[in-house]
C-alpha cells in the first residue's frame, strides 16, 4: 500500500516542481549563459534530495534481494 501513495505524493510534487521552475526560467531568459547553465543544472538535481525520505519510506518493508 506504500508505493501506490508514494507515487501519487512523487507526481504531485514533481508537478509542482516543474511548476515552480517553469515560473522562474523566464526572469533568465536574459541573464549571462553560464547563469542559465548553473540554474537548469542545479534545477535538475535538486528536485531529488526532499525525495530520500519517500523513498526510504516507501521502501521500508521490502525484503532484500536473494
Amino acid at each position: 500500500m506504500r508505493k501506490p501513495i508514494a507515487i501519487l505524493v512523487l507526481l504531485a510534487y514533481l508537478g509542482g516542481y516543474i511548476w515552480l521552475i517553469s515560473l522562474v526560467t523566464p526572469k533568465l531568459a536574459s541573464a549571462h549563459a553560464g547563469i542559465q547553465l548553473l540554474f537548469y543544472v542545479a534545477a535538475g538535481l535538486v528536485w531529488v534530495f526532499p525525495l530520500r525520505r519517500l523513498f526510504g519510506w516507501m521502501n521500508a518493508n521490502t525484503p532484500p534481494p536473494e
